[in-house]
């Protein structure tokens, strides 16, 4: 497998942010945004859904200028979860993803990404418990179910067998960076259970890890390409969640043009 535009998705307002210090918010240039990264050469996009509705109140505009662009969307990232009260409450937490879930399938979105990290994080018992809830509710729709989380990768390799693909990992390599796990190795072994990779690379500082330019930090792209060779599972996307930097464009365009190998 190699990873080049027909399997590389944009991670909307990561082009043209309000902030470029602050990351998974809901761009206003959101028709810009869409129309560059078409130009660019993407063919997928990651919507994102904040905590402020932003994406619900304008989904309709936003899924016609998809199509005007011949953009497809690959999923909706649900950072509206990272939020403790949706560990803390699972009955709220499932009322509101069902909501979710029935909403974007009504728009003919067929896939969510939902983070059970930082806030929102669940013990292995916990996540398995809500997987199966959720498995309950989506096992008859045409939805698809990503999920991050940063642990416990072999005992998931074992029970994500039983959701027959409509729930699977979203794996994060920043995350798997600071967990100090082999990514070139992981991705190998897991490649049943991953059905999306958000990619980004970090530095580690004297207090902690740092978001850095792509390739810049322990990440290492030549050796993600080569063990690609072995990785079969052409359903997977590879989702630029990269650093965005003072010029979040050029960083984008320069991490397009990496990775887009023919």
């Amino acid at each position: 497998m190699k990873v080049n535009k027909d399997n590389l998705v944009f991670f909307q307002g990561r082009c043209f942010p309000e902030n470029y210090r602050k990351y998974n918010e809901f761009p206003r240039a959101w028709k810009k945004e869409i129309r560059t990264v078409g130009k660019m050469g993407f063919k997928y996009i990651d919507l994102i859904y904040d905590k402020r509705d932003s994406l619900f109140e304008k989904l309709d505009k936003i899924i016609f200028f998809c199509k005007k662009t011949k953009i497809k969307i690959n999923s909706v990232i649900c950072d509206k979860f990272l939020n403790r009260r949706y560990a803390k409450s699972k009955k709220l937490f499932l009322k509101e993803i069902e909501f979710t879930i029935n909403f974007l399938e009504r728009k003919k979105i067929f896939s969510i990404t939902l983070p059970f990290i930082e806030k929102n994080y669940l013990n292995y018992k916990d996540l398995i418990y809500i997987l199966n809830k959720l498995y309950l509710i989506i096992k008859k729709k045409k939805i698809v179910i990503y999920f991050e989380y940063n642990h416990s990768f072999d005992k998931l390799k074992k029970d994500l067998r039983k959701f027959k693909n409509k729930i699977l990992l979203c794996y994060d390599t920043g995350n798997a960076l600071e967990n100090k796990r082999n990514i070139y190795s992981d991705l190998i072994k897991l490649q049943n259970i991953i059905g999306h990779v958000h990619l980004k690379d970090k530095k580690k500082t004297y207090n902690g890890f740092k978001k850095i330019k792509f390739s810049n930090g322990e990440f290492k792209v030549n050796k993600f390409r080569q063990n690609l060779k072995y990785f079969k599972n052409t359903h997977c996307k590879f989702t630029l969640e990269t650093y965005m930097g003072k010029n979040p464009y050029l960083n984008l365009k320069n991490n397009f043009e990496l990775l887009n190998s023919e």
